[in-house]
């Protein structure tokens, strides 16, 4: 996973018989602090408990937010889900609005990325979105993509990510983004931790 010394794993588990007797707030679905057999590379196989991609997009978010504060960045959530982006990066002076991502779907040629909202909003403009964050799950590798290269144009609804040594590194226009937490900097210039 990371040098993060505290373990965090979705449970996404409320017993049913309890939903309709209980009083009072829902235990938190979260365990900090638990045994989860070392998430890292292969995550999603060992905590299976994702019973929706809600529930696994929520699991990226943090795993993002806590990437982002190992790299030494502020991070802030808006409340609720009706913001376009996920998650604030404080960056000098502006904070910039960062879309979650995330794919275990492997095909032939890499991981296909979906860059579009559920199927009953608009598609993502430059308005609303300032980077894409993209995590591929299997591998434990980030890509940091300017909005801009995804919405300018043409927009991409999907591309697809190659954490791997490409035989045709002009077909993966985004493995430059690969880790590219400096590119989140006021900045823009990467400092290693």
């Amino acid at each position: 996973m990371s040098s993060c010394p505290i373990s965090l794993c979705y449970t996404g588990s409320i017993d049913n018989r309890f939903k309709k007797r209980r009083r009072g707030p829902w235990a938190a679905p979260f365990v900090l602090g638990a045994e989860t057999d070392n998430l890292g590379a292969g995550e999603m196989a060992k905590c299976k408990s994702f019973r929706t991609f809600k529930e696994r997009g929520e699991w990226v978010e943090l795993r993002f937010m806590t990437q982002a504060i190992e790299h030494g960045f502020r991070v802030s959530k808006p409340w609720g889900d009706s913001s376009a982006y996920d998650v604030g990066i404080e960056s000098g002076s502006r904070v910039l609005r960062v879309q979650v991502k995330s794919t275990d779907c492997r095909t032939e040629y890499g991981y296909l990325c979906q860059f579009k909202p559920n199927c009953h909003s608009h598609p993502y403009t430059l308005k609303q979105v300032d980077f894409f964050a993209a995590y591929v799950i299997p591998a434990d590798v980030w890509y940091l993509i300017p909005a801009e290269v995804l919405l300018r144009g043409q927009q991409k609804k999907a591309v697809t990510l190659l954490p791997a040594r490409p035989r045709h590194p002009d077909r993966y226009t985004c493995e430059r983004y690969r880790e590219a937490w400096g590119l989140l900097r006021a900045d823009g210039k990467c400092v290693e931790r």
